[in-house]
């Protein structure tokens, strides 16, 4: 059972990471200092950390729980789909929709995408803690793909794996130029179907 304390504890961890998410979103990772999360938070420097030691640990706990979201959400799309090409399209249309309705999130993960994270913040637990949250939408994938070269779909030739990240990386570029305003959801479709008929037999 959970004790009042630990609720507390988890009240405050909670208040002071979605204080992070706000002020990261808005200045950008570099632009925000550690007093400024903790006077968004109400709570004293003391207080930010005793729960976190720095600004990556933070940082990469913010960008934990936004992955998981937008996984999970992700995930959901899919499977309500049928399998093999439908289910790669509901990957590509699932990460716009979820992109447009938290642009902030898109723009944290965007600065984990290119800065990584410091060497002294990063844990074995952290990657962990990433890679069990993405097996369920990486294994969907794979069985999208497995699922259409059976059917004769999807080429035999491809190297999934690697066609998988090429997916994901193109995607977040096409996101990237939407996010920023240059672009709109029809450029988005047209790449995400070209993609798809490059997939085809």
């Amino acid at each position: 059972m959970v004790t009042r304390t630990e609720r507390d504890k988890d009240r405050k961890k909670q208040e002071i990471m979605d204080a992070a998410e706000k002020l990261f979103a808005e200045k950008g990772f570099s632009h925000v200092k550690m007093e400024e999360i903790a006077k968004e938070a109400e709570f004293t420097r003391k207080t930010l950390y005793a729960y976190f030691s720095h600004k990556e640990d933070l940082y990469r706990q913010v960008f934990l729980n936004i992955a998981i979201q937008r996984w999970n959400f992700l995930v959901e799309k899919m499977k309500v789909v049928e399998n093999g090409i439908p289910r790669i399209r509901a990957f590509g249309e699932a990460n716009y929709e979820y992109t447009i309705a938290n642009p902030e999130h898109f723009k944290l993960i965007v600065h984990i995408d290119q800065k990584g994270i410091q060497p002294e913040a990063h844990d074995d637990i952290f990657q962990i803690k990433i890679n069990n949250a993405r097996k369920e939408i990486q294994q969907l994938l794979r069985d999208a793909y497995a699922f259409g070269q059976q059917q004769g779909n999807i080429r035999s030739d491809l190297n999934v794996q690697r066609n998988i990240v090429h997916l994901s990386i193109s995607l977040r570029s096409m996101l990237n130029e939407i996010v920023l305003g240059y672009e709109e959801k029809e450029f988005y479709d047209e790449f995400l179907e070209l993609f798809i008929e490059a997939l085809k037999v």
